[in-house]
Protein backbone atom coordinates (compact mmCIF):
# COMPACT_ATOMS: atom_id res chain seq x y z
CA UNK A 1 0.00 0.00 0.00
CA UNK A 2 1.48 3.37 -0.97
CA UNK A 3 2.30 6.11 1.51
CA UNK A 4 -0.60 8.57 1.63
CA UNK A 5 0.63 11.08 4.16
CA UNK A 6 -0.41 14.53 3.07
CA UNK A 7 1.87 17.51 3.67
CA UNK A 8 1.12 19.46 6.80
CA UNK A 9 2.45 19.50 10.33
CA UNK A 10 0.47 18.29 13.28
CA UNK A 11 -0.48 21.32 15.41
CA UNK A 12 1.32 21.44 18.74
CA UNK A 13 -1.94 21.13 20.70
CA UNK A 14 -2.81 17.97 18.80
CA UNK A 15 0.67 16.56 19.40
CA UNK A 16 0.17 16.98 23.12
CA UNK A 17 -3.25 15.33 22.90
CA UNK A 18 -1.54 12.31 21.38
CA UNK A 19 1.04 12.58 24.18
CA UNK A 20 -1.76 12.35 26.73
CA UNK A 21 -3.24 9.33 24.95
CA UNK A 22 -0.04 7.31 25.06
CA UNK A 23 1.68 8.47 28.23
CA UNK A 24 -0.47 6.27 30.46
CA UNK A 25 2.24 3.62 30.38
CA UNK A 26 0.12 0.54 29.68
CA UNK A 27 2.65 -2.26 29.24
CA UNK A 28 2.44 -5.39 27.14
CA UNK A 29 4.40 -8.61 27.19
CA UNK A 30 6.11 -9.83 24.04
CA UNK A 31 5.80 -13.55 23.37
CA UNK A 32 8.58 -14.76 21.10
CA UNK A 33 7.72 -16.91 18.10
CA UNK A 34 9.70 -20.13 18.05
CA UNK A 35 9.31 -20.86 14.33
CA UNK A 36 10.15 -18.96 11.18
CA UNK A 37 7.23 -19.64 8.81
CA UNK A 38 7.54 -18.78 5.14
CA UNK A 39 4.14 -18.77 3.43
CA UNK A 40 4.12 -18.33 -0.37
CA UNK A 41 2.91 -14.73 -0.09
CA UNK A 42 6.08 -13.83 1.84
CA UNK A 43 8.02 -14.10 -1.43
CA UNK A 44 7.18 -10.43 -1.98
CA UNK A 45 8.89 -9.39 1.25
CA UNK A 46 12.48 -8.17 1.45
CA UNK A 47 14.83 -7.02 4.18
CA UNK A 48 16.78 -4.80 1.78
CA UNK A 49 16.39 -1.03 2.19
CA UNK A 50 14.71 0.95 -0.57
CA UNK A 51 14.54 4.54 -1.77
CA UNK A 52 11.87 6.25 -3.85
CA UNK A 53 11.08 9.64 -5.36
CA UNK A 54 7.57 11.06 -5.71
CA UNK A 55 6.92 13.34 -8.67
CA UNK A 56 3.57 15.14 -9.06
CA UNK A 57 2.11 16.34 -12.35
CA UNK A 58 4.30 19.45 -12.24
CA UNK A 59 7.32 17.27 -12.94
CA UNK A 60 9.35 18.52 -9.97
CA UNK A 61 9.91 15.92 -7.18
CA UNK A 62 8.08 16.97 -4.02
CA UNK A 63 9.27 14.26 -1.64
CA UNK A 64 11.84 11.50 -1.29
CA UNK A 65 11.54 8.41 0.90
CA UNK A 66 13.84 5.82 2.43
CA UNK A 67 12.52 2.54 3.79
CA UNK A 68 14.20 0.11 6.20
CA UNK A 69 12.75 -3.38 6.59
CA UNK A 70 12.93 -6.11 9.24
CA UNK A 71 11.23 -9.49 9.71
CA UNK A 72 9.53 -10.80 12.83
CA UNK A 73 7.19 -9.62 15.54
CA UNK A 74 9.83 -7.88 17.64
CA UNK A 75 9.27 -4.41 16.17
CA UNK A 76 5.60 -4.28 17.15
CA UNK A 77 6.72 -4.09 20.79
CA UNK A 78 7.79 -0.50 20.04
CA UNK A 79 4.21 0.45 19.12
CA UNK A 80 1.43 1.40 21.57
CA UNK A 81 0.17 -1.77 23.31
CA UNK A 82 -3.27 -1.78 21.68
CA UNK A 83 -1.62 -1.72 18.25
CA UNK A 84 1.01 -4.31 19.12
CA UNK A 85 -1.57 -6.71 20.54
CA UNK A 86 -3.78 -6.33 17.49
CA UNK A 87 -0.88 -7.30 15.19
CA UNK A 88 -0.13 -10.32 17.36
CA UNK A 89 -3.78 -11.37 17.13
CA UNK A 90 -3.71 -11.14 13.33
CA UNK A 91 -0.52 -13.22 13.21
CA UNK A 92 -1.88 -15.76 15.71
CA UNK A 93 -4.87 -16.58 13.48
CA UNK A 94 -2.52 -18.28 11.02
CA UNK A 95 0.15 -20.72 12.09
CA UNK A 96 1.96 -20.07 8.81
CA UNK A 97 2.03 -16.28 9.18
CA UNK A 98 5.20 -14.22 8.66
CA UNK A 99 5.34 -10.66 10.04
CA UNK A 100 7.36 -7.95 8.32
CA UNK A 101 7.91 -4.26 9.06
CA UNK A 102 8.85 -1.40 6.77
CA UNK A 103 9.68 1.96 8.35
CA UNK A 104 9.61 4.82 5.86
CA UNK A 105 11.08 8.29 6.28
CA UNK A 106 9.64 10.99 4.02
CA UNK A 107 11.63 14.16 3.33
CA UNK A 108 9.45 16.89 1.79
CA UNK A 109 10.81 19.68 -0.38
CA UNK A 110 9.68 22.31 2.14
CA UNK A 111 11.57 20.69 5.06
CA UNK A 112 8.76 18.66 6.57
CA UNK A 113 9.68 15.11 7.52
CA UNK A 114 7.77 12.08 8.78
CA UNK A 115 8.83 8.61 9.91
CA UNK A 116 6.06 6.06 9.59
CA UNK A 117 6.14 2.33 10.33
CA UNK A 118 4.00 -0.13 8.39
CA UNK A 119 3.44 -3.74 9.44
CA UNK A 120 2.48 -6.57 7.08
CA UNK A 121 1.39 -10.16 7.75
CA UNK A 122 1.73 -12.83 5.07
CA UNK A 123 -0.19 -16.09 5.38
CA UNK A 124 -2.13 -18.60 3.30
CA UNK A 125 -4.73 -15.84 2.83
CA UNK A 126 -2.29 -13.45 1.16
CA UNK A 127 -0.82 -10.27 2.65
CA UNK A 128 -2.67 -7.97 5.03
CA UNK A 129 -1.56 -4.70 6.59
CA UNK A 130 -2.76 -3.99 10.14
CA UNK A 131 -0.51 -0.92 10.66
CA UNK A 132 -0.58 1.70 7.90
CA UNK A 133 -0.37 5.48 7.45
CA UNK A 134 -3.22 7.81 6.58
CA UNK A 135 -3.48 11.59 6.27
CA UNK A 136 -1.88 11.94 9.72
CA UNK A 137 1.90 11.68 10.20
CA UNK A 138 1.25 8.73 12.55
CA UNK A 139 0.86 4.98 12.05
CA UNK A 140 -2.74 3.86 12.47
CA UNK A 141 -4.26 0.48 13.34
CA UNK A 142 -6.66 -0.69 10.62
CA UNK A 143 -9.39 -3.15 11.61
CA UNK A 144 -9.86 -5.32 9.74
CA UNK A 145 -6.33 -5.25 8.42
CA UNK A 146 -6.14 -3.94 4.85
CA UNK A 147 -5.81 -6.69 2.26
CA UNK A 148 -2.79 -5.78 0.11
CA UNK A 149 -2.55 -8.98 -1.93
CA UNK A 150 -4.99 -11.93 -1.96
CA UNK A 151 -4.13 -15.60 -1.68
CA UNK A 152 -4.96 -16.10 -5.35
CA UNK A 153 -2.74 -14.02 -7.62
CA UNK A 154 -4.67 -13.93 -10.89
CA UNK A 155 -5.63 -11.37 -13.51
CA UNK A 156 -8.92 -9.69 -12.64
CA UNK A 157 -8.99 -10.88 -9.02
CA UNK A 158 -11.03 -8.35 -6.97
CA UNK A 159 -11.64 -7.67 -3.29
CA UNK A 160 -13.22 -4.94 -1.17
CA UNK A 161 -13.30 -3.98 2.49
CA UNK A 162 -14.96 -1.70 5.02
CA UNK A 163 -13.32 -0.87 8.33
CA UNK A 164 -11.92 1.74 10.67
CA UNK A 165 -8.56 3.03 11.79
CA UNK A 166 -7.47 4.11 15.26
CA UNK A 167 -4.54 5.35 17.30
CA UNK A 168 -4.10 4.51 21.00
CA UNK A 169 -7.70 3.23 21.12
CA UNK A 170 -9.26 6.37 19.61
CA UNK A 171 -11.02 5.94 16.28
CA UNK A 172 -9.53 8.27 13.68
CA UNK A 173 -11.24 7.34 10.39
CA UNK A 174 -13.54 4.89 8.72
CA UNK A 175 -12.31 3.44 5.46
CA UNK A 176 -13.45 1.69 2.31
CA UNK A 177 -11.05 -0.07 -0.05
CA UNK A 178 -11.69 -1.62 -3.46
CA UNK A 179 -8.84 -3.41 -5.22
CA UNK A 180 -8.24 -5.39 -8.41
CA UNK A 181 -5.25 -7.17 -9.93
CA UNK A 182 -4.78 -5.53 -13.34
CA UNK A 183 -1.59 -7.28 -14.47
CA UNK A 184 0.45 -10.39 -13.63
CA UNK A 185 3.88 -10.38 -15.25
CA UNK A 186 6.03 -13.32 -16.29
CA UNK A 187 8.56 -12.11 -13.72
CA UNK A 188 6.02 -12.59 -10.92
CA UNK A 189 5.34 -8.88 -10.51
CA UNK A 190 1.72 -7.91 -9.86
CA UNK A 191 -0.10 -4.65 -10.54
CA UNK A 192 -2.92 -3.76 -8.16
CA UNK A 193 -5.32 -0.87 -8.74
CA UNK A 194 -6.87 0.35 -5.49
CA UNK A 195 -9.37 3.01 -4.53
CA UNK A 196 -9.20 3.97 -0.86
CA UNK A 197 -11.60 6.36 0.86
CA UNK A 198 -10.90 7.69 4.35
CA UNK A 199 -13.55 9.61 6.32
CA UNK A 200 -12.31 11.21 9.56
CA UNK A 201 -14.28 10.91 12.78
CA UNK A 202 -14.79 13.97 14.95
CA UNK A 203 -11.82 12.88 17.09
CA UNK A 204 -9.77 12.29 13.96
CA UNK A 205 -10.59 15.75 12.63
CA UNK A 206 -9.55 17.27 15.94
CA UNK A 207 -6.18 15.54 15.56
CA UNK A 208 -5.73 16.86 12.02
CA UNK A 209 -6.98 13.94 9.90
CA UNK A 210 -8.50 14.97 6.56
CA UNK A 211 -10.73 13.16 4.06
CA UNK A 212 -9.07 11.12 1.33
CA UNK A 213 -10.38 9.59 -1.88
CA UNK A 214 -7.38 8.14 -3.70
CA UNK A 215 -7.04 5.77 -6.65
CA UNK A 216 -3.63 4.44 -7.57
CA UNK A 217 -1.86 1.47 -9.12
CA UNK A 218 1.00 -0.21 -7.28
CA UNK A 219 3.43 -2.75 -8.69
CA UNK A 220 4.62 -5.46 -6.28
CA UNK A 221 7.56 -7.69 -7.23
CA UNK A 222 8.97 -10.79 -5.50
CA UNK A 223 11.93 -9.94 -3.30
CA UNK A 224 11.44 -6.20 -3.85
CA UNK A 225 8.00 -5.34 -2.46
CA UNK A 226 6.44 -2.24 -4.04
CA UNK A 227 8.54 -0.76 -6.85
CA UNK A 228 6.17 1.86 -8.26
CA UNK A 229 2.91 3.60 -7.42
CA UNK A 230 1.05 5.83 -9.86
CA UNK A 231 -2.14 7.78 -9.31
CA UNK A 232 -3.79 11.14 -9.23
CA UNK A 233 -1.17 12.61 -6.89
CA UNK A 234 1.72 11.65 -9.14
CA UNK A 235 4.30 8.91 -9.59
CA UNK A 236 6.33 7.22 -6.81
CA UNK A 237 9.28 5.42 -8.38
CA UNK A 238 11.94 3.24 -6.72
CA UNK A 239 15.47 4.61 -7.25
CA UNK A 240 18.92 3.87 -5.88
CA UNK A 241 20.27 5.65 -2.81
CA UNK A 242 22.52 8.01 -4.77
CA UNK A 243 19.62 9.26 -6.90
CA UNK A 244 17.45 9.78 -3.83
CA UNK A 245 20.15 11.81 -2.08
CA UNK A 246 20.83 13.84 -5.22
CA UNK A 247 17.13 14.65 -5.57
CA UNK A 248 17.14 16.18 -2.07
CA UNK A 249 20.04 18.51 -2.89
CA UNK A 250 17.78 21.55 -3.34
CA UNK A 251 15.27 20.62 -0.61
CA UNK A 252 14.88 22.93 2.38
CA UNK A 253 16.70 21.95 5.55
CA UNK A 254 14.71 19.59 7.80
CA UNK A 255 12.28 21.34 10.12
CA UNK A 256 13.44 21.39 13.73
CA UNK A 257 12.46 18.67 16.18
CA UNK A 258 10.78 20.03 19.31
CA UNK A 259 9.02 18.67 22.39
CA UNK A 260 7.60 20.58 25.35
CA UNK A 261 9.43 22.95 27.68
CA UNK A 262 11.16 21.24 30.59
CA UNK A 263 11.88 22.71 34.00
CA UNK A 264 15.08 22.00 35.92
CA UNK A 265 14.97 18.52 37.40
CA UNK A 266 14.17 15.03 36.17
CA UNK A 267 11.84 14.35 33.28
CA UNK A 268 11.04 11.35 31.16
CA UNK A 269 11.48 12.30 27.53
CA UNK A 270 10.01 9.07 26.19
CA UNK A 271 8.44 5.97 27.73
CA UNK A 272 8.94 2.76 25.80
CA UNK A 273 5.71 0.81 25.20
CA UNK A 274 7.58 -2.32 26.32
CA UNK A 275 9.74 -1.59 29.39
CA UNK A 276 13.17 -3.17 29.67
CA UNK A 277 16.85 -2.34 29.64
CA UNK A 278 18.28 -0.62 26.58
CA UNK A 279 20.60 -2.87 24.60
CA UNK A 280 23.38 -0.27 24.27
CA UNK A 281 24.39 3.29 25.11
CA UNK A 282 22.31 6.27 24.03
CA UNK A 283 23.71 8.92 21.71
CA UNK A 284 22.91 12.60 22.21
CA UNK A 285 22.94 14.62 18.99
CA UNK A 286 22.34 18.29 19.91
CA UNK A 287 22.40 19.54 16.32
CA UNK A 288 19.31 17.46 15.58
CA UNK A 289 17.85 17.83 19.11
CA UNK A 290 17.48 14.07 19.49
CA UNK A 291 18.64 11.26 21.76
CA UNK A 292 19.09 7.81 20.21
CA UNK A 293 17.70 4.98 22.32
CA UNK A 294 18.17 1.26 21.58
CA UNK A 295 15.07 -0.72 22.55
CA UNK A 296 16.46 -4.18 23.21
CA UNK A 297 13.26 -6.24 23.18
CA UNK A 298 11.92 -4.51 20.08
CA UNK A 299 15.21 -4.53 18.16
CA UNK A 300 14.74 -0.92 17.13
CA UNK A 301 16.79 2.27 17.40
CA UNK A 302 14.57 5.23 18.19
CA UNK A 303 15.40 8.94 18.14
CA UNK A 304 13.43 10.93 20.71
CA UNK A 305 13.27 14.70 21.13
CA UNK A 306 15.97 15.84 23.56
CA UNK A 307 14.45 19.02 24.97
CA UNK A 308 11.00 17.88 26.03
CA UNK A 309 8.69 14.87 26.22
CA UNK A 310 6.87 13.60 23.15
CA UNK A 311 4.78 10.45 23.04
CA UNK A 312 6.32 9.02 19.89
CA UNK A 313 9.86 8.96 18.49
CA UNK A 314 10.99 11.36 15.78
CA UNK A 315 12.17 8.30 13.89
CA UNK A 316 12.81 4.57 14.22
CA UNK A 317 15.14 2.15 12.46
CA UNK A 318 14.12 -1.53 12.86
CA UNK A 319 16.58 -4.42 12.79
CA UNK A 320 16.64 -8.20 12.55
CA UNK A 321 18.71 -8.36 15.77
CA UNK A 322 19.33 -6.06 18.76
CA UNK A 323 21.64 -3.07 18.56
CA UNK A 324 24.64 -4.00 20.74
CA UNK A 325 27.42 -1.70 19.53
CA UNK A 326 26.89 1.87 20.73
CA UNK A 327 25.80 4.25 17.94
CA UNK A 328 28.22 7.01 17.02
CA UNK A 329 28.15 10.37 15.29
CA UNK A 330 30.36 10.40 12.20
CA UNK A 331 30.36 13.67 10.31
CA UNK A 332 26.74 14.65 9.72
CA UNK A 333 25.42 11.11 10.20
CA UNK A 334 24.39 8.82 13.00
CA UNK A 335 25.89 5.37 12.35
CA UNK A 336 24.09 2.34 13.78
CA UNK A 337 25.09 -1.32 13.88
CA UNK A 338 22.94 -4.29 14.90
CA UNK A 339 24.26 -7.62 16.12
CA UNK A 340 23.31 -9.31 12.82
CA UNK A 341 26.07 -7.29 11.13
CA UNK A 342 24.01 -4.55 9.49
CA UNK A 343 25.51 -1.03 9.54
CA UNK A 344 23.29 1.94 8.69
CA UNK A 345 24.05 5.61 8.00
CA UNK A 346 21.15 7.81 9.10
CA UNK A 347 20.38 11.52 8.89
CA UNK A 348 19.92 12.31 12.61
CA UNK A 349 17.24 15.00 12.27
CA UNK A 350 14.86 12.90 10.17
CA UNK A 351 15.86 9.23 10.23
CA UNK A 352 16.38 9.27 6.45
CA UNK A 353 18.66 6.34 5.65
CA UNK A 354 21.47 7.25 3.24
CA UNK A 355 23.05 3.80 3.11
CA UNK A 356 23.03 0.34 4.65
CA UNK A 357 25.81 -2.26 4.54
CA UNK A 358 25.49 -5.92 5.51
CA UNK A 359 28.53 -7.54 7.07
CA UNK A 360 28.53 -11.19 8.02
CA UNK A 361 29.49 -11.17 11.72
CA UNK A 362 28.33 -9.71 15.02
CA UNK A 363 29.58 -6.14 15.42
CA UNK A 364 31.38 -5.27 18.64
CA UNK A 365 32.28 -1.62 18.23
CA UNK A 366 32.08 1.42 15.98
CA UNK A 367 34.61 4.26 15.79
CA UNK A 368 35.20 7.32 13.62
CA UNK A 369 38.12 9.63 12.97
CA UNK A 370 38.02 13.32 14.02
CA UNK A 371 36.92 14.61 10.60
CA UNK A 372 34.03 12.15 10.50
CA UNK A 373 34.79 10.98 6.95
CA UNK A 374 35.45 7.32 7.78
CA UNK A 375 33.88 4.86 10.20
CA UNK A 376 35.51 1.67 11.48
CA UNK A 377 33.47 -1.44 12.27
CA UNK A 378 35.03 -4.09 14.55
CA UNK A 379 33.40 -7.53 14.26
CA UNK A 380 33.56 -10.70 16.34
CA UNK A 381 36.48 -12.08 14.28
CA UNK A 382 38.61 -9.03 14.97
CA UNK A 383 38.17 -7.71 11.44
CA UNK A 384 37.84 -3.97 11.04
CA UNK A 385 35.89 -2.82 8.00
CA UNK A 386 36.41 0.84 7.16
CA UNK A 387 33.50 2.58 5.43
CA UNK A 388 33.11 5.94 3.74
CA UNK A 389 30.59 7.84 5.87
CA UNK A 390 28.91 9.62 2.95
CA UNK A 391 28.12 6.53 0.89
CA UNK A 392 28.78 3.42 3.00
CA UNK A 393 31.36 2.27 0.44
CA UNK A 394 34.01 -0.10 1.81
CA UNK A 395 37.38 1.64 1.86
CA UNK A 396 39.52 -1.02 3.54
CA UNK A 397 39.47 -4.10 5.74
CA UNK A 398 42.03 -4.55 8.49
CA UNK A 399 42.59 -7.85 10.27
CA UNK A 400 43.05 -7.53 14.00
CA UNK A 401 42.98 -10.25 16.67
CA UNK A 402 39.85 -12.28 17.37
CA UNK A 403 39.85 -11.19 21.01
CA UNK A 404 40.13 -7.46 20.25
CA UNK A 405 37.49 -5.44 22.06
CA UNK A 406 38.75 -1.87 21.64
CA UNK A 407 38.79 0.29 18.52
CA UNK A 408 39.88 3.87 17.85
CA UNK A 409 40.53 6.00 14.77
CA UNK A 410 42.57 8.90 16.14
CA UNK A 411 43.33 10.41 12.74
CA UNK A 412 42.10 10.08 9.18
CA UNK A 413 44.05 6.99 8.16
CA UNK A 414 45.06 5.25 11.38
CA UNK A 415 43.04 2.32 12.75
CA UNK A 416 44.00 1.12 16.23
CA UNK A 417 42.57 -1.99 17.88
CA UNK A 418 43.32 -3.49 21.27
CA UNK A 419 42.85 -6.65 23.29
CA UNK A 420 44.77 -9.41 25.02
CA UNK A 421 47.55 -9.17 22.43
CA UNK A 422 48.09 -5.44 22.99
CA UNK A 423 47.66 -2.50 20.66
CA UNK A 424 47.89 -2.78 16.90
CA UNK A 425 47.96 0.30 14.67
CA UNK A 426 47.42 0.04 10.92
CA UNK A 427 47.74 2.91 8.45
CA UNK A 428 45.13 2.66 5.69
CA UNK A 429 46.62 3.06 2.25
CA UNK A 430 45.62 6.22 0.40
CA UNK A 431 45.90 4.44 -2.96
CA UNK A 432 46.11 0.88 -4.25
CA UNK A 433 49.17 0.24 -2.10
CA UNK A 434 48.74 -2.24 0.74
CA UNK A 435 47.82 -1.09 4.23
CA UNK A 436 50.84 -0.98 6.54
CA UNK A 437 51.20 -1.98 10.18
CA UNK A 438 52.42 1.14 11.98
CA UNK A 439 53.04 -0.33 15.43
CA UNK A 440 52.23 -3.16 17.81
CA UNK A 441 52.62 -3.49 21.55
CA UNK A 442 52.84 -6.69 23.54
CA UNK A 443 51.16 -5.75 26.82
CA UNK A 444 47.80 -7.44 27.33
CA UNK A 445 45.00 -4.92 27.66
CA UNK A 446 41.98 -4.96 29.94
CA UNK A 447 40.41 -1.87 28.31
CA UNK A 448 41.04 0.61 25.52
CA UNK A 449 42.23 2.17 23.41
CA UNK A 450 40.48 5.48 24.05
CA UNK A 451 41.71 8.81 22.70
CA UNK A 452 42.33 12.24 24.19
CA UNK A 453 44.30 15.12 22.72
CA UNK A 454 46.02 12.91 20.16
CA UNK A 455 47.02 10.27 22.71
CA UNK A 456 46.03 6.62 22.90
CA UNK A 457 45.14 5.49 26.44
CA UNK A 458 44.82 1.87 27.59
CA UNK A 459 44.52 -0.11 30.81
CA UNK A 460 46.95 -3.04 31.04
CA UNK A 461 46.75 -6.32 32.94
CA UNK A 462 49.53 -5.01 35.21
CA UNK A 463 47.16 -2.52 36.84
CA UNK A 464 48.57 0.43 34.91
CA UNK A 465 47.13 3.14 32.70
CA UNK A 466 49.41 3.86 29.74
CA UNK A 467 49.35 6.76 27.27
CA UNK A 468 51.03 6.45 23.86
CA UNK A 469 51.55 8.64 20.83
CA UNK A 470 49.83 7.87 17.55
CA UNK A 471 53.09 6.23 16.48
CA UNK A 472 52.87 3.80 19.40
CA UNK A 473 55.59 5.46 21.51
CA UNK A 474 54.95 5.44 25.24
CA UNK A 475 54.36 8.92 26.68
CA UNK A 476 53.22 8.24 30.24
CA UNK A 477 52.43 5.36 32.60
CA UNK A 478 50.58 5.40 35.91
CA UNK A 479 50.11 2.51 38.32
CA UNK A 480 46.54 2.57 39.64
CA UNK A 481 46.36 -0.99 40.95
CA UNK A 482 43.63 -3.21 39.54
CA UNK A 483 43.20 -6.71 38.22
CA UNK A 484 39.99 -5.99 36.36
CA UNK A 485 38.52 -2.86 34.78
CA UNK A 486 34.85 -1.97 34.82
CA UNK A 487 35.13 1.03 32.50
CA UNK A 488 37.68 3.32 30.84
CA UNK A 489 37.02 6.61 29.05
CA UNK A 490 38.95 9.62 27.80
CA UNK A 491 38.39 12.90 26.02
CA UNK A 492 39.14 16.62 26.13
CA UNK A 493 42.26 16.14 28.25
CA UNK A 494 40.56 13.88 30.82
CA UNK A 495 41.02 10.16 31.52
CA UNK A 496 38.81 8.18 33.92
CA UNK A 497 38.90 4.54 34.97
CA UNK A 498 36.51 2.53 37.16
CA UNK A 499 38.12 -0.40 38.97
CA UNK A 500 38.22 -1.95 42.45
CA UNK A 501 35.14 -0.05 43.60
CA UNK A 502 36.50 3.40 42.90
CA UNK A 503 36.69 5.93 40.10
CA UNK A 504 40.06 7.52 39.32
CA UNK A 505 40.26 10.70 37.25
CA UNK A 506 43.54 11.66 35.55
CA UNK A 507 44.75 14.31 33.12
CA UNK A 508 46.16 13.32 29.73
CA UNK A 509 49.68 13.15 31.23
CA UNK A 510 48.21 10.53 33.59
CA UNK A 511 48.55 12.62 36.74
CA UNK A 512 45.80 11.61 39.16
CA UNK A 513 43.53 14.61 39.76
CA UNK A 514 40.96 12.92 41.98
CA UNK A 515 39.48 9.67 43.21
CA UNK A 516 36.00 8.76 44.42
CA UNK A 517 34.70 5.62 46.07
CA UNK A 518 31.85 3.68 44.52
CA UNK A 519 31.59 1.43 41.52
CA UNK A 520 30.63 2.30 37.97
CA UNK A 521 29.78 0.01 35.08
CA UNK A 522 30.20 2.70 32.43
CA UNK A 523 32.02 6.02 32.06
CA UNK A 524 31.72 8.80 29.49
CA UNK A 525 33.32 12.21 29.02
CA UNK A 526 30.92 15.07 28.34
CA UNK A 527 30.55 18.78 28.93
CA UNK A 528 29.25 20.97 31.74
CA UNK A 529 26.93 23.92 31.24
CA UNK A 530 29.98 26.18 30.86
CA UNK A 531 31.67 23.88 28.36
CA UNK A 532 34.19 22.23 30.69
CA UNK A 533 34.84 18.48 30.53
CA UNK A 534 33.00 16.25 33.00
CA UNK A 535 32.97 12.51 33.63
CA UNK A 536 29.63 10.74 33.94
CA UNK A 537 29.59 7.45 35.84
CA UNK A 538 26.71 4.99 35.46
CA UNK A 539 26.09 2.01 37.75
CA UNK A 540 23.86 -0.94 36.95
CA UNK A 541 21.64 -0.13 39.95
CA UNK A 542 20.73 3.22 38.36
CA UNK A 543 23.14 5.46 40.28
CA UNK A 544 24.41 8.36 38.17
CA UNK A 545 27.29 10.62 39.16
CA UNK A 546 28.97 13.49 37.35
CA UNK A 547 32.53 14.54 38.26
CA UNK A 548 34.60 17.52 37.25
CA UNK A 549 38.07 17.11 35.75
CA UNK A 550 39.42 17.44 39.31
CA UNK A 551 37.49 14.32 40.32
CA UNK A 552 35.10 16.23 42.57
CA UNK A 553 31.41 15.29 42.56
CA UNK A 554 29.28 17.79 40.66
CA UNK A 555 25.92 16.04 40.60
CA UNK A 556 24.32 12.79 41.70
CA UNK A 557 21.03 11.24 40.61
CA UNK A 558 19.25 7.98 40.03
CA UNK A 559 17.73 6.57 36.85
CA UNK A 560 14.68 4.33 36.84
CA UNK A 561 15.43 0.61 37.09
CA UNK A 562 12.01 -0.58 38.31
CA UNK A 563 9.59 -1.81 35.66
CA UNK A 564 5.97 -2.98 36.00
CA UNK A 565 7.24 -6.57 35.95
CA UNK A 566 10.07 -6.09 38.45
CA UNK A 567 13.53 -4.58 38.87
CA UNK A 568 15.92 -4.26 35.95
CA UNK A 569 19.48 -2.99 35.50
CA UNK A 570 21.08 -0.25 33.47
CA UNK A 571 23.14 -1.56 30.58
CA UNK A 572 23.67 1.81 28.92
CA UNK A 573 26.15 4.56 29.75
CA UNK A 574 24.65 7.95 30.60
CA UNK A 575 25.90 11.01 28.72
CA UNK A 576 26.20 14.61 29.89
CA UNK A 577 25.97 17.35 27.25
CA UNK A 578 26.03 21.03 28.22
CA UNK A 579 25.28 20.17 31.82
CA UNK A 580 22.26 17.95 31.05
CA UNK A 581 22.54 14.21 31.67
CA UNK A 582 20.66 11.74 29.47
CA UNK A 583 20.22 8.04 30.19
CA UNK A 584 18.39 5.11 28.61
CA UNK A 585 16.70 3.80 31.74
CA UNK A 586 14.64 0.64 32.24
CA UNK A 587 11.47 2.42 31.10
CA UNK A 588 12.62 4.95 28.51
CA UNK A 589 14.82 7.99 28.00
CA UNK A 590 15.33 10.24 31.03
CA UNK A 591 16.82 13.71 31.25
CA UNK A 592 18.45 15.22 34.35
CA UNK A 593 19.22 18.93 34.60
CA UNK A 594 20.42 21.15 37.41
CA UNK A 595 23.20 20.89 39.98
CA UNK A 596 21.53 19.29 43.01
CA UNK A 597 23.29 16.28 44.57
Amino acid sequence: MGIRVQPGRMPAANAFLVLALTATGISSTYIARTAAPNPPAARFFTTDPAWSVHTPGSGTPDWVASAVRAPGLEFVGSLPPVMANAVREVAARHTDSAVWTSVTTLRHRDGQHYNIPEVFVASSEGIVQPIAPSTLPLPLLYQPAIQVLPARIAMGEKWSQLGRSSYAGIEITSYTAESEITKVGNDGCVEVRSRTTLTPTDDGSDLGATPLDDTNTTTYCPGEWSVRTTGGSGDQQTVDAADAVATMADFAAPQANTGSDLAVGTDTLFTRPTPGAASTDPLVMPSANVVLDAEGASQVMSAVVADGPLAFPVWRVPAAAPFIAAPIQAGKFAVLADSAGVVTGVEPATGFVHWQVRLDKTIRKLATEPEGRLVGVLDALGRITVLDVETGTRVAQVQGAANDRGLAMPDGGLVVSGGEGGLRGVRIAASSAADSVTFTTGEALLAGPVVTNGRLVVATDRGEVVASSLAGDELARRYVGFTAVDALTAGDGVVAIAARGRITVLDDALNITGQQGGSADALTVGTSADGKPVVTATAADGTLRVFGRDGQLVWRGHATVQTPTGPSVLKAAAQTVDGVTYVSSATGVERFAGDSR
